[in-house]
């Protein structure tokens, strides 16, 4: 156990889901449960911007998932969860030593620990940006340019202007 503290995978990638697993233990001889899971079916989502949240309280013995998609936000919770202390933190983006490396684009990932790095509600907006949802917003997320948004050319100035929304 301790393995996989929070962690997340995609686990068939067309149509299939985000993986979410932990453990929790109930004695320091290591009985507990080495392998709590939950999923949130993608529906193929992955495909476009999509932001992931995994966190865990200690003292309140939840772990909190949120995973915001362009069409919405879908959470899980976990209760009565115990980890051990972590002397040691291991982060892996992209792929580990088992799994192949997720098949697209990686950006703005954040690890946070200490006081406001748990959150138990799928509001994931911060005066610093701490979890990174705004610079996603701001510099992945694009909405397309429809005609109707492009403004004629201005004939005294030559400029052209896009309203990007």
């Amino acid at each position: 156990m301790g393995d996989r503290t929070l962690s997340s995978w995609i686990g068939t990638a067309d149509g299939g889901i985000i993986h979410f697993p932990t453990y929790s233990y109930t004695s320091m001889n290591g009985e507990g449960h080495p392998n709590l899971v939950n999923n949130i079916p993608h529906k193929n989502r992955i495909n476009n911007w999509f932001f992931v949240y995994f966190g865990y309280s200690k003292n309140e013995k939840k772990g909190f998932v949120g995973v915001r998609f362009t069409t919405g936000i879908e959470t899980l919770e976990y209760n009565n969860v115990n980890h051990y202390f972590a002397s040691t933190f291991y982060i892996y983006v992209g792929k580990d030593m088992h799994f192949p490396g997720f098949n697209g684009k990686i950006g703005f990932v954040n690890f946070n620990i200490g006081d406001g790095a748990f959150k138990k509600m799928p509001d994931f907006k911060h005066p610093n940006d701490i979890f990174g949802l705004l610079k996603g917003e701001e510099n992945i997320l694009k909405n397309p340019v429809s005609k109707a948004d492009v403004k004629p050319e201005n004939k005294e100035t030559s400029s052209k202007n896009l309203i990007i929304i």
